[in-house]
């Protein structure tokens, strides 16, 4: 085609009327008058029809293919197996100079071996689609399966088998990248602040799904019609696999029923039609299914990151950690090969936020699954999530709001130009400003109201924000710079003067739904001078327009844009010139307006008569190719309102806001469109979407039944603010808007259903599924069932030997039928003495679930008190280890099980008891569910620990590990009924265990104690008296392990769990923030609780815990410190008060364990006839008085506090829970 050698220097432009414009869509008419031409309605004469045969399994080795049936059935021309493209055809093949990254060549075919469910192993011709399909059933497949790898952690086992066998490893890549002194800046740290994302696999699940129509040209080159958005590197992809030269194939782009990326690659599909169709010199035409699609098309995402910052104490983020896993499937897809998301996604973990120091290492693994490609928001959506969890983990951490967090964090817009830590250049922005004007769209202190009002009303309502920089409109050196050596980076417009006297154009990137011939017309018509209208935008010919790049990376109004503006800006002087000879007028008296050129305004000729009377001597067709020096950088904060139903786990958006900076706007409506559809896929993604498999790698989610996409119903009316700081990469000043929308949206949404919900770390999709197991009531069985499905064969109890979920929910209705039969009704009470064994955890399980209460029935009760227990509660029956083998028998009683309640009582439980007998706490399933959960998001228990409660299951501290099972964590069984820290660290070891939980004195006899502690130990928690700081200390100098302490009672609930990744001085002196479900209060230096978190009455009496004051009093002692952390410092009867003034006893106990000769002690209140008591101290070591008075007073204790008297033990007697036991000791001291 001829081209204009003439080149202007462009600048930065001035305002022009067409560009900022709202217009309709041009393109429209034709779409909705069905004019349109898609894949499907592409049928040259003699068209035949191509069905494929896919593999039905995963991985397996392809013994042959039996096509002699299919050769001989009606209307079938041909079938072709992998022998008839040998030496014709070479496989797809990704061009990568990234160091240490790997890409197999995919075959067209399966040759020997197939690698993921849907991949080609053949293809039959016929007459028509149904006879091709006809002939497909008639093949006969010989395929040996064998096993897939499925998961992360099936590729990255040591015994995994190979997904590609040249392999040393399911590696495609690793990348590894540390920027500034990572080591230092945590060791600097007064936060480390630690959480995970999950984002699952999806599909992009456009309308149209894939089409191809090939022809022969007569010349020994092919034409293709696809689907595509990237048809200049589909047709170099073809010319390389035929051995064609590049100007023998022809693509051209047809009208695409959506891309959003998963048509942004070549497919084996489009270079087998092109070697069909020359091999029978004959059209061919395949129309994809939508079950093919789902299988066989690309998927994308599928990412796991786990992430860390190093944080002070005013929120700022000092350096961050990621890992990231990326499941790239079967192959890298080409022209992007594994790379796409993986180093996507590594690259902006940091968002828009100054932070300096940054390590990660990004894993590209393979896997036997559909290969990962393009979809919209490539990488940048799992960053996005990531880092905006860690924001809002920050905030929950240091005590400040989500959005002063991020306030802290952002990149300042005086800093701009910002040449971010991962070496991205922010050319400009005011990230700040976007956040302002969303929260100021939204009235964020108005909604924090509302939220806090609903929360009192039991509605489960969060807000969550999505802040977020990403980079659009790439060129060659980006590209380059990530070894894609198969996309060029550029793109190219082509504008010609037509005989018609109208304007028409091509671009490299062809329009795939999202307006970008209105775009386009715009651009052109701003640069030439003309009405939009007037413009002709013809969809993407790679014989009749140079080389480019393609429709991804919201190219189109960066770099189409610019070639267009820059190629419009050409025709427009060489129109000038052409008038001006035609006109015998200077060029400088002329201008262009509408469809005609004006002589010093005046009318001097039409563009039609231009065109009829230009002789050839001016060329009126002239192109540009833009190569962008660098990325531009869009931005934008979304806020989101949701709400979630306690009962069903549905989740209701209430309110949806956007503040964007996609830079200069073409066309305002063409934005704000591309923005409520971003949103509405970022919801699917948050809320409903995942590509599921099996562990055989067989899709469980072929269609639409399965695979759920976002309605109208679940879209959220979108507010939108645009801000415009133009972007001055280029000289249009645009950012690009096409993936922003879902970039933002599945972190705010994410960060909403988190807040609501108090998560941590978070998997999406949050399907009601997922989301009513963590809001239904406590119902042990739903949890089990859950985990029995999602990882039947992991373990649930470790017994000395595995019990996997699977097994133990059999176990658990095998009790119930046991249970049955021996008589045991809903609201029945059945009374449960046990050890620490898998049949205790069993019965918690199955006696709620049948609607009975259980009965925890300490192994350490003398039997007076089991005597007074029974006359008390009157148990149906009590279930002792003489029992077990009576309920695990076949019993054909099918029990009847109970619908959660969550006011129904589940348990009684036996408080600790302090003058005369315990008082009987009737615990409801709100109140373990609530605070369960505290205990279990506090403790960041996952489901790779194993948790160890070194108390009795039956009593409140070991009981509260059982919640662990929810989120699949397993838990390890003493077994023995009296603890002994040899067998307790014996066992640890045996089993892995990574948690252990407890009391104080656990940690201190173990401290006494030779340690040989299990490597995976993470943490340990202890309650049931406060942790000394001495012995926290000591704890974690001898064995690095995170010790922490939570606090509540049997009265009421879990009220704070410090977190292990609290700083060491909050771990041991506190218990945490108080649960963000709890009321609660310090009068006069006591705790005191109400609502969920507190019993409403004691079993069998009218009375509870609460006081006329409307509060539960506690008994405890403490106060909230500056940062909102819980210090308990003692229980108000233990307080001594000699002659009027309080001793704290747990002071002078802190500072004499300090002795080297104590090993532990206790002090105690003695009756005094005169000053009423006086402090006496019992001690595990050789201490004398006077030694004790000495040291006392070296440290200065005031005299009053000193212990009259000292006592000798061998050990401290313990109550059943493991505490000290007071009582006992004020009674030997009164003695």
């Amino acid at each position: 085609m001829p081209s204009m050698t003439k080149t202007l220097t462009f600048q930065p432009m001035a305002e022009a009327g067409p560009l900022g414009m709202r217009m309709r869509r041009l393109e429209d008419g034709r779409l909705l008058r069905g004019t349109a031409q898609f894949a499907d309605d592409i049928e040259p004469k003699g068209c035949l029809h191509v069905g494929l045969l896919r593999s039905p399994v995963a991985r397996g080795e392809l013994r042959g293919l039996d096509v002699a049936a299919a050769q001989a059935a009606t209307g079938v021309l041909a079938v072709f197996t992998a022998a008839d493209l040998d030496g014709t055809c070479l496989p797809l093949a990704v061009h990568l100079t990234t160091p240490g990254a790997v890409s197999p060549e995919r075959p067209i075919l399966a040759i020997d071996r197939v690698r993921f469910v849907g991949e080609m192993m053949a293809a039959v011709v016929a007459d028509t689609r149904y006879h091709a399909a006809d002939g497909l059933d008639l093949i006969q497949q010989e395929i040996d399966p064998t096993p897939a790898v499925v998961t992360f952690e099936d590729a990255m086992a040591e015994s995994s088998p190979l997904v590609h066998e040249a392999l040393a490893e399911n590696l495609f890549f690793l990348g590894h990248r540390a920027y500034g002194d990572v080591e230092d800046t945590f060791e600097r740290a007064d936060f480390v602040v630690e959480g995970e994302v999950t984002h699952p696999r999806v599909s992009a699940a456009p309308l149209e799904c894939r089409g191809v129509v090939a022809a022969p040209d007569g010349t020994g080159g092919v034409t293709v019609w696809t689907s595509t958005q990237i048809p200049h590197l589909v047709a170099d992809a073809i010319a390389e696999c035929l051995r064609l030269t590049p100007a023998a194939v022809r693509v051209v782009a047809t009208d695409v029923g959506g891309g959003f990326g998963i048509k942004a690659q070549v497919y084996p599909e489009e270079v087998l039609l092109a070697w069909i169709a020359l091999r029978l010199n004959a059209p061919v035409k395949w129309i994809e299914t939508r079950s093919e699609h789902m299988r066989a098309a690309s998927h994308a995402r599928d990412q796991n990151v786990k992430f860390s910052a190093a944080v002070r104490k005013d929120g700022r983020v000092l350096g961050v950690r990621a890992t990231i896993f990326s499941s790239i499937g079967a192959y890298g897809i080409r022209p992007f090969g594994p790379l796409l998301d993986p180093l996507g996604t590594a690259g902006l973990i940091t968002g828009p936020y100054d932070i300096r120091v940054y390590e990660y290492d990004t894993y590209a693994v393979a896997t036997n699954k559909c290969p990962q490609g393009a979809y919209r928001g490539v990488g940048m959506v799992t960053a996005v999530l990531a880092h905006e969890r860690l924001m809002d983990l920050i905030a929950a951490t240091v005590g400040l709001d989500p959005a002063d967090v991020r306030r802290v964090n952002f990149v300042q817009a005086e800093q701009m130009p910002y040449l971010n830590v991962t070496k991205h250049p922010f050319e400009s922005g005011d990230y700040a400003a976007a956040l302002d004007s969303a929260l100021k769209a939204f009235d964020y202190s108005a909604a924090r109201r509302e939220q806090l009002k609903a929360r009192h009303e039991g509605r489960l309502v969060g807000i969550g924000i999505g802040s977020y920089v990403e980079y659009t409109g790439a060129g060659s050196s980006t590209f380059q710079g990530r070894g894609m050596a198969d996309i060029p980076g550029t793109d190219t417009s082509r504008v010609w003067l037509a005989g018609d006297g109208r304007i028409h154009l091509q671009t490299t990137c062809p329009a795939i739904g999202q307006g970008s011939h209105t775009t386009f017309a715009q651009v052109a018509a701003a640069g030439i001078g003309v009405a939009p209208e007037s413009v002709v935008v013809e969809q993407t010919d790679t014989a009749t327009v140079g080389h480019g790049t393609g429709s991804f990376m919201s190219r189109g109004s960066v770099t189409a844009a610019t070639s267009t503006y820059r190629a419009a800006a050409l025709l427009r002087e060489a129109i000038l010139d052409a008038a001006s000879y035609r006109l015998d007028q200077p060029a400088e008296r002329l201008s262009i307006n509408g469809a005609a050129v004006l002589v010093d305004g005046e009318p001097g000729m039409t563009l039609a008569q231009l065109a009829e009377r230009n002789d050839g001597q001016h060329v009126l067709d002239v192109s540009a190719t833009y190569d962008a020096g660098q990325a531009s950088h869009p931005y934008a904060t979304h806020v989101c309102m949701a709400e979630v139903d306690r009962e069903t786990g549905a989740v209701k958006i209430l309110r949806y806001v956007v503040a964007e900076d996609c830079g200069v706007l073409i066309n305002p409506t063409i934005v704000e469109g591309q923005v409520v559809g971003g949103v509405a896929q970022g919801v699917g993604a948050a809320l409903m979407e995942e590509v599921a498999y099996g562990p055989d790698g067989q899709l469980l989610t072929g269609t639409f039944l399965d695979y759920l996409i976002p309605s109208v119903g679940e879209t959220p009316s979108v507010e939108i603010t645009h801000l415009i700081t133009p972007s001055t990469v280029h000289e249009l000043g645009t950012k690009g808007a096409g993936e922003g929308g879902t970039i933002g949206a599945t972190a705010a949404v994410a960060n909403a259903i988190s807040d609501a919900l108090s998560l941590t770390d978070v998997s999406l999709p949050l399907t009601p599924d997922r989301i009513a197991q963590l809001t239904r009531p406590y119902d042990p069985v739903s949890y089990l069932e859950w985990n029995a499905r999602r990882r039947p064969h992991a373990t649930a109890i470790w017994d000395g030997g595995e019990i996997a979920f699977g097994e133990l929910l059999e176990r658990v209705r095998r009790f119930q039928r046991g249970l049955a039969a021996q008589g045991v009704r809903a609201g029945d009470v059945v009374g449960v003495q046990l050890a620490n064994i898998w049949q205790y955890v069993a019965l918690e399980i199955a006696i709620p679930d049948m609607g009975a209460v259980i009965l925890p029935m300490p192994m350490s009760l003398g039997e007076h008190e089991m005597r007074w227990l029974r006359e008390k509660t009157r148990p149906a029956l009590v279930v002792t280890g003489a029992d077990l083998e009576a309920l695990t028998g076949d019993g054909s009683a099918q029990p009847a099980t109970a619908g959660p309640d969550p006011d129904r009582i589940v348990e009684i439980a036996m408080t600790s008891g302090t003058t005369g007998m315990p008082k009987l706490a009737s615990l409801s399933a709100r109140l373990k569910q609530v605070t369960f959960e505290g205990f279990t998001r506090r403790l960041e228990i996952t489901e790779n620990d194993r948790v160890l409660p070194m108390t009795p299951l039956t009593q409140g501290i070991g009981g509260m590990c059982l919640y662990c099972l929810r989120v699949g964590a397993a838990l390890v069984m003493l077994r023995e009924p009296h603890w002994t820290p040899e067998h307790c660290l014996d066992v640890a070891a045996a089993s892995g265990a990574t948690v252990m939980v407890g009391v104080p004195t656990n940690v201190i006899r173990m401290l006494n104690h030779p340690l040989r502690l299990s490597k995976s130990l993470r943490a340990v928690a202890v309650a049931g008296a406060p942790l000394p700081p001495e012995i926290a200390e000591r704890w974690e100098t001898s064995t690095g392990v995170p010790i922490t302490s939570f606090y509540g009672s049997m009265d009421a609930g879990q009220l704070a769990v410090a977190s292990p990744s609290d700083p060491q001085p909050l771990r041991w002196t506190t218990v945490g923030r108080p649960h963000d479900r709890a009321e609660w209060q310090v009068v006069g230096g006591e705790i005191c609780m109400r609502g969920d978190l507190v019993q409403e009455h004691y079993w069998g009496e009218t009375s509870g815990p609460y006081a006329e004051d409307g509060w539960a009093h506690m008994g405890d002692l403490g106060f909230v410190d500056e940062a909102g952390y819980l210090h308990v410092v003692g229980r108000v009867k233990d307080i001594i008060i000699r002659g009027g003034t309080n001793i704290n006893p747990y002071e002078v106990e802190s500072m004499l364990r300090a002795h080297p000769a104590v090993i532990d002690v206790c002090v105690v209140g003695r009756p005094h006839t005169e000053l009423g008591e006086v402090p006496v101290a019992f001690v595990v070591g050789e201490m004398t008085k006077e030694e004790l008075d000495q040291f006392l007073k070296e440290r200065g204790l005031a005299r009053y506090k000193w212990p009259e008297a000292i006592h000798r033990l061998g050990e401290l007697p313990l109550s059943g829970p493991g505490k000290v036991n007071r009582k006992s000791l004020r009674e030997l001291a009164a003695q």
